[in-house]
């Protein structure tokens, strides 16, 4: 047998007719199976349900070989739920179909290049082209499934859907491929989709990202959702780098954008738009005017901010409060300071963020009170009152 295995593929086939006459069908189904003769090999292991050589015959077949072999293979490898090997067979034969319904069916994981096989040639015939479009969408839908989502995005495109195939891709969280694909699609739902989509991104410390935002909300004539990323912008603006001079002009440009919309709900947002707008811009009054030294004006307007209700739906009350107590500070003003301290206080506004420890340690310093907190260290956890009583 070993010599035999050696030999020449017409020896093999010799030998293999001779260990079939002699009953010996294992080493007959191998051989016939190595000298070619597939089709041969495949008859006598199944009338002899040699089960481990119908299946090395099976998962051995290649794109090419007896087109008898390879359905016998397939009914083989269906039978035994080997469904990914049987729907590259059928593939191989052209049963594009049943392959397809196979791998939806059992959910079988298509590579790429099995993927592609599947997708039906274009055509210019109105019903094929009908028929085309469905199982594209069909084939995307397994590669979505299995997470393939850039070539279910490219095979959707193939299909015509480009919403499905921006929804597809944006699974992947690739931004390259996603701007890529808009500044492909030119269509105005698909740069919708990918603007909301970076977004999400760190496009605040990206130019780049941030431009293409605006670029896509522009081209899509998505006026409220460039409004929206106006106002996105200047909220950065104000709780990152408290840049209220950068937050206005950005609010400023909200509300243009807003006024071009034709959503039902416009007027009413751009009321609350001018609102905050107006608050802002009184902030910045006030900051302008402590850099010319009118600081009576600028006193007068945070004195005002810090009274006005719904003034933190526009700008962060603690940036207001910090303004009056630095001033009153470095005015040596510390009995004014503490009194604006206490006050941010008693509106539960948490201090440090917006004030320099060393400000509030001296501001109590100043007035001679001191610091809450100061002996936390050295308390040990026993109430005072059983202290005394020990």
């Amino acid at each position: 047998m070993t010599m035999s295995l050696q030999a020449s593929k017409q020896d093999m086939v010799q030998s293999a007719q001779y260990f079939e006459q002699k009953g010996k069908h294992d080493k007959a189904v191998q051989l016939f199976s190595r000298g070619g003769n597939r089709k041969r090999a495949m008859d006598l292991a199944i009338q002899h349900n040699l089960t481990d050589m119908i299946e090395n015959i099976s998962t051995g077949v290649q794109e090419g070989d007896d087109p008898e072999v390879l359905k016998k293979s397939v009914q083989f490898l269906m039978q035994n739920r080997q469904f990914d090997k049987a729907v590259e067979i059928m593939i191989s034969l052209g049963n594009l179909d049943q392959a397809l319904e196979i791998a939806e069916k059992e959910q079988v994981t298509l590579k790429e290049e099995m993927a592609m096989k599947l997708c039906p040639p274009a055509t210019t015939d109105p019903v094929k082209k009908k028929e085309r479009s469905e199982k594209l969408v069909r084939v995307a839908k397994l590669m979505k499934k299995q997470g393939e989502f850039k070539l279910g995005a490219k095979i959707y495109t193939m299909a015509n859907e480009k919403i499905k195939g921006i929804k597809c891709l944006l699974k992947s969280g690739d931004v390259k491929a996603v701007i890529g694909f808009a500044q492909t699609a030119r269509q105005p739902e698909v740069y919708v989709f990918a603007g909301n989509f970076l977004q999400t991104q760190n496009w605040h410390n990206d130019p780049d990202i941030m431009k293409t935002i605006i670029s896509f909300f522009q081209k899509a004539k998505s006026y409220e959702s460039l409004a929206n990323f106006y106002d996105a912008c200047a909220q950065v603006e104000i709780d990152e780098y408290r840049d209220y001079e950068k937050a206005l002009g950005a609010m400023k440009e909200a509300m243009r954008q807003l006024e071009k919309s034709t959503t039902n709900d416009k007027d009413m947002k751009l009321s609350m738009m001018r609102k905050r707008v107006g608050i802002i811009e009184k902030f910045v009054q006030a900051r302008e005017a402590l850099n010319s030294n009118d600081s009576a004006t600028a006193m007068q307007i945070c004195d005002t901010l810090v009274e006005t209700q719904g003034v933190e739906e526009a700008i962060r009350l603690g940036d207001v409060f910090a303004q009056l107590i630095e001033h009153y500070f470095y005015k040596q003003g510390f009995q004014d300071a503490y009194k604006y301290l206490e006050k941010m206080k008693k509106k539960n506004i948490i201090v440090t963020p917006y004030l320099d420890p060393q400000i509030v340690e001296d501001i109590y310093k100043g007035v001679g009170i001191e610091m809450p907190g100061r002996n936390d260290d050295n308390d040990d956890g026993i109430d005072e009152d059983i202290r005394e009583e020990l």
